[in-house]
């Protein structure tokens, strides 16, 4: 499916990141589709969550996390 989004830049704003946790956080969609430092560095990542979010970042698919949203929501409403 990542691969399959990355073709749609133009939705990339509204996606928000999220996991199927425990599921493990494969790099294999990246291989071939990321300078070799960046597959190094994804593989060598332990976290699941880390793994995943540099696996969407090297395909260069952008989202948004909850975090992100609270903090704009927030700066946005009258103080």
């Amino acid at each position: 499916m990542l691969l399959h989004l990355r073709r749609y830049p133009e939705i990339h704003q509204r996606l928000l990141f999220g996991t199927d946790y425990p599921l493990p956080a494969f790099h294999l969609p990246a291989w071939g589709r990321v300078a070799m430092g960046s597959l190094r560095r994804l593989m060598a990542t332990k976290n699941r969550f880390d793994r995943q979010v540099e696996v969407c970042h090297g395909l260069q698919l952008g989202f948004h996390s909850l975090g992100e949203l609270i903090v704009t929501k927030s700066e946005k409403a009258p103080h």
